[in-house]
């Protein structure tokens, strides 16, 4: 016996099917954001990187551009993936080995910096200031301005 299905309606195997891919992708997009490195583990590496990498005011913008809920899936999802991989203790090129350690890191920041960079407010480069002023364990009012790209 043969049934009929009327499309849209409830007994639509293929608009239930669309509706679950929807989902699914809904789903994907969230938990892939909130893959977002903590606070904590990004001010951690941070601390360690303070001194090496003169750009660290530009990668704390990012976190809080990604952090941002305002902010594009896409972005924080694109900015959540290099912070990762700035975080993770794997790379391509490793990090111990003299002078190009840090090369993968650094060509990955600026990447995801110039692609982001509409992105990233005043807001966030000044929340980004008054944290690294508070690591370097200045007052804070004496951090230094953000100025904006």
């Amino acid at each position: 016996m043969a049934s009929i299905f009327i499309q849209g309606s409830k007994e639509d195997p293929s608009m239930a099917t669309e509706t679950s891919k929807a989902s699914k992708l809904k789903s994907r997009i969230a938990s892939a954001t909130s893959l977002l490195p903590s606070a904590d583990s990004v001010a951690k590496a941070m601390k360690r990187a303070t001194g090496r990498m003169p750009f660290m005011d530009d990668v704390l913008a990012m976190y809080y551009c990604a952090a941002d809920k305002k902010t594009p899936s896409k972005v924080r999802i694109g900015i959540g993936a290099t912070l990762l991989y700035l975080v993770l203790p794997l790379d391509v090129i490793p990090d111990f080995l003299a002078v190009i350690g840090y090369t993968d890191d650094v060509t990955a920041l600026m990447v995801v910096l110039k692609l982001v960079s509409s992105h990233v407010t005043d807001d966030h480069r000044q929340k980004a200031a008054a944290s690294l002023a508070s690591l370097r364990g200045e007052p804070a009012g004496n951090a230094p301005q953000a100025v904006s790209a």
